[in-house]
């Protein structure tokens, strides 16, 4: 019974689009509206959801596609970018898939179709979400110059430079059959999508193939959700809008976080110091307020540098007035300092001896920073 329907189908199909490739009245005209025959016929079948549209693709880092015959894109959710007479722009993110359409598929032909969809599918997708299915290529032609399994030889050949996931979905030759990815793992499925996992199988089945091929194409559509574009994104990354903002200093949350060299730091933090490091070239310290001031100072860049006390390389120094201290002498008295309580005569030397030298140093240059901010 499923076979009989589906043949009833196939042939209505085969009809309906005999009919609306009827209306072109010589070679010329075929040529040049092949497009709009297939368009208009897999509208017919296809939901209203779905908006067909000829163009161009872009990603939110202004990088184009090269022209497709037909993009297949949302049309409820997004935008276009520009939508000029029969010529559009479309975000990636909108896009379903695409379909060349060729009236002979010849070698060449094929090669503009490989390189086409994959600057598609090399277009990067930035939703609001986050998340995205990637975009199908389809290929769709009336006849080809050569036989399937010539055009399925031609089309590995071609690909072979084209990185997996960017390659060609579907050719479809109506006369002919149809060539599509079937999993490698017992060679019976089909993939809608090629994979490192997936090899090109010929499907010769010329009676069908407008069948096979619309159902491939409904089920790519049917497998794929459309998330939103990120349209801020859009305009972040070109010069076309400035999105750049700034807060006054004193409205800066303490709360608020930055990225500085890949770790959150939390305003308080850097305001902290700001104020410890303002303070620390102003001159004016005293030794027994030096060491609080140049430990909160020293650590502080050590832990927005290496993110932990632990990973301090052992031979890294600290450039003090052109004088080098080594990191570790400095976290070792750190850690005794701010421990308090007891302390044995080894640790007391050891806070002692770095204080002296680095408040010795400072000493030395006390009149320059005095001088600098006067």
């Amino acid at each position: 019974m499923l076979r009989d329907i589906l043949m009833s189908v196939s042939k209505k199909m085969q009809i309906d689009f005999e009919g609306i490739t009827s209306k072109i009245q010589h070679n010329g005209e075929k040529g040049t509206a092949r497009e709009n025959i297939l368009e208009e016929y897999l509208k017919s079948y296809i939901p209203e959801k779905y908006s067909f549209s000829k163009g161009t693709i872009v990603d939110c880092k202004d990088v184009q596609s090269r022209q497709v015959d037909i993009i297949i894109h949302d049309k409820f959710l997004t935008p276009y970018l520009v939508d000029m007479d029969n010529t559009k722009i479309v975000p990636i993110e909108s896009v379903y898939g695409v379909v060349e359409v060729k009236s002979t598929l010849t070698k060449e032909e094929l090669r503009k179709c490989v390189k086409n969809i994959e600057s598609v599918r090399k277009l990067e997708k930035k939703t609001i979400s986050d998340f995205s299915f990637p975009t199908a290529g389809l290929v769709f032609a009336y006849d080809s110059d050569a036989s399937l399994e010539t055009v399925y030889k031609n089309l590995n050949e071609i690909s072979a430079d084209v990185e997996v996931d960017k390659r060609i979905s579907c050719v479809c030759v109506l006369n002919k059959g149809i060539i599509l990815p079937v999993e490698k793992n017992g060679m019976t499925n089909v993939s809608l999508l090629p994979s490192d996992n997936t090899i090109y199988g010929i499907f010769n089945n010329a009676n069908d193939a407008l069948l096979l091929f619309y159902l491939i194409l409904t089920q790519i559509l049917n497998s794929i959700t459309i998330f939103p574009p990120d349209m801020v994104a859009y305009a972040q990354s070109t010069d076309i809008l400035d999105t750049s903002f700034s807060i006054p200093a004193d409205y800066v949350p303490d709360d608020g976080t930055i990225s500085i060299m890949d770790k959150m730091v939390s305003i308080s933090e850097i305001k902290n110091l700001r104020d410890y490091g303002t303070k620390f070239l102003s001159g004016k310290l005293r030794k027994e307020d030096f060491l609080e001031y140049a430990f909160e100072t020293c650590i502080q860049n050590l832990l927005l540098v290496h993110k932990s006390l632990d990973l301090v390389p052992e031979n890294s120094t600290l450039d003090f007035f052109g004088v080098p201290i080594n990191n570790k002498v400095i976290i070792n008295a750190y850690k005794i300092f701010r421990r308090g309580g007891e302390i044995t005569p080894d640790e007391k030397k050891i806070v002692d001896d770095l204080e002296n030298l680095m408040y010795t140093i400072y000493d030395n240059h006390r009149g320059e920073m005095l001088k600098n901010n006067s």
